[in-house]
């Protein structure tokens, strides 16, 4: 998660093969988990390679697992946001199980409500207390304080 931060795309090709590793029984699942969150902070047409990619994915084992990592990719998807990646979370959802579905339900939503829809809010939020932070910092270090 701390690369997506960064927000450096060279990342983007490390973090991908992470995220479309199988493993029997996803024994390092968070990893994978952090490797999709951190493709949807970086953002780019790589990004949403690698996640269309892992949402085509089929496994025998673990589908729990598998599931749960799928949903995160749509919601990593919806992050990025644009057509290319709306168009995958779309057609994802015409086949997908009831948690994965529920989740390209949820970023198609906060979508279409535009401003109001619940990454919009976090968004603001992180803005306002960045923001806060900034205004502190520069009146504890001051000249004229």
């Amino acid at each position: 998660f701390g690369l997506g931060v960064l927000k450096d795309s060279v990342a983007i090709a490390t973090l991908g093969k992470i995220t479309l590793k199988k493993e029997t029984f996803s024994r390092n699942i968070e990893f994978r988990k952090e490797a999709i969150k951190a493709l949807g902070l970086i953002g780019g047409r790589d990004a949403i390679m690698f996640l269309k990619k892992l949402l085509k994915q089929k496994v025998w084992f673990g589908k729990k697992e598998h599931d749960e990592v799928r949903a995160l990719a749509v919601m990593s998807l919806g992050r990025i946001g644009g057509n290319e990646a709306l168009s995958i979370v779309e057609e994802t959802a015409q086949n997908a199980g009831e948690s994965v579905r529920l989740a390209c339900e949820e970023v198609l939503k906060d979508r279409l409500q535009g401003s109001g829809g619940s990454y919009q809010e976090k968004l603001m939020a992180t803005r306002s207390e960045e923001r806060r932070v900034g205004k502190e910092c520069r009146s504890r270090w001051s000249p004229y304080h």
